[in-house]
């Protein structure tokens, strides 16, 4: 079942004309298939310079300075290319330069407060205004909960199949309970940045189990995989709570990259049955695609032609800490083998993440599923911007599941 409308308000209630022509071409951006096809053309650029200026030296003296010239013009140019691919391969493998949006580590405190800020700015003043109060009481009752709740939470440790140790906390129901769910952070975050989410899902009687992703927070790995790897790491998770209990009943869920990893694993053969549902909010589709539109935007200030830069990054990173390479984390292309029901939520008013590709996830999925859209929310702010109405439809989801 696909569901494209939002709830909350409707967008012909917005203010912003900006944002109405933004939802219009959100669902008709370009998508690119990775490929090495402008990498090839740079080497037979160069090829042909060289050759060309190779054979004016042969030719005789006179044309001497023009081969020459031709050989530089070629060359040049193709280093600096490559020197740029190789250094943006060595600061993505290093974690000091991100293909994914950042999410903030913890729900409280000046970095959270900078999150909702910077992730909100495409909002009117009334809108903000609105947001910020409903985020400010869900706050109020996440940190009274958590005040609450917080000495009772377990460290747990976990090996994962390349052997990485993951780190996750535990939260066991106050009454026996078999629901559980599985919560994975966004790129910089760690399991603190799921206790809003954690709040209502343990006030409607689930188990919690909130994750620390490898190479961030508690857990170990030096580097990330995007999605793509931790996708392994929570098949893991979910057969460590399936081994301890065969009635369990999972709801994945997932932010940002956090959230495409979650796609990504409803897509893993051995994914334990006990996962009856996967919640992903503001996915990425493929991190091919996203690579390419914050490169547009700009690294460290400074925007970067993707291409051949990003083809030449691709093969460095692939050979790097992760191994991993950039075209294969795709939620999109998990999203056609998923066999686990699934809820893909994304901010209308996300601009590290464009709501298109939640769309894109939507067309794909081949497991029963939901889409929809959240006004007035940027990435990952959705929870607060508008939390009655995301929570009903989470829990709503969730409970028709593992019910």
């Amino acid at each position: 079942m696909k569901i494209g409308k939002p709830f909350g308000r409707t967008p012909k209630e917005k203010s912003s004309k900006l944002y109405e022509d933004r939802v219009v071409n959100a669902d008709v951006l370009p998508v690119e298939k990775p490929s090495y096809s402008a990498f090839g053309s740079l080497a037979g650029f160069v090829a042909c310079l060289v050759a060309a200026g190779v054979f004016c030296i042969v030719s005789g003296p006179e044309h001497l300075l023009v081969g020459i010239g031709l050989i530089v013009f070629g060359v040049v140019p193709a280093v600096a290319i490559a020197v740029q691919g190789v250094k943006l391969g060595k600061q993505i493998d290093s974690g000091e330069v991100s293909l994914a949006p950042k999410v903030a580590p913890d729900v409280f405190g000046e970095q959270a407060d900078r999150f909702w800020q910077i992730e909100s700015k495409e909002l009117t003043r009334a809108e903000l205004d609105d947001a910020s109060q409903k985020r400010a009481r869900e706050l109020e009752t996440t940190k009274s909960w958590f005040g609450f709740a917080r000495a009772s939470f377990e460290a747990v440790d976990l090996r994962a199949s390349d052997g990485c140790r993951l780190v996750g906390h535990e939260l066991l129901c106050g009454a026996p309970s078999n629901k559980w769910l599985v919560y994975a952070p966004g790129l910089g975050g760690t399991w603190k940045s799921g206790l809003v989410v954690a709040s209502r899902f343990a006030r409607a009687g689930y188990n919690l189990l909130l994750v620390d992703m490898r190479a961030q927070g508690e857990s170990g790995g030096v580097a990330m995989g995007y999605g793509h790897i931790e996708r392994r790491d929570l098949v893991e998770w979910c057969r460590l709570i399936a081994e301890r209990d065969s009635d369990a009943r999972i709801v994945l869920m997932g932010q940002s990259m956090g959230a495409a990893a979650a796609v990504e694993a409803s897509a893993e053969q051995d994914l334990p049955a006990q996962v009856k549902a996967v919640v992903s909010d503001s996915a990425y589709a493929d991190l091919w695609n996203e690579a390419i539109y914050l490169l547009g935007k700009g690294v460290n200030g400074r925007s970067i032609s993707p291409h051949p830069v990003l083809d030449i990054a691709r093969l460095v990173v692939r050979g790097g800490a992760s191994g991993l390479d950039l075209a294969d984390a795709s939620a999109e292309q998990a999203a056609k083998g998923s066999r686990v029901p699934s809820l893909y939520i994304h901010g209308a008013d996300d601009v590290a993440v464009p709501p298109y590709s939640v769309r894109r996830l939507s067309e794909a999925a081949a497991c029963e599923h939901e889409m929809l859209k959240v006004p007035g929310a940027g990435h990952c702010c959705a929870a607060l911007a508008d939390p009655d109405a995301y929570f009903s439809a989470v829990l709503a989801f969730a409970e028709k599941h593992v019910a």
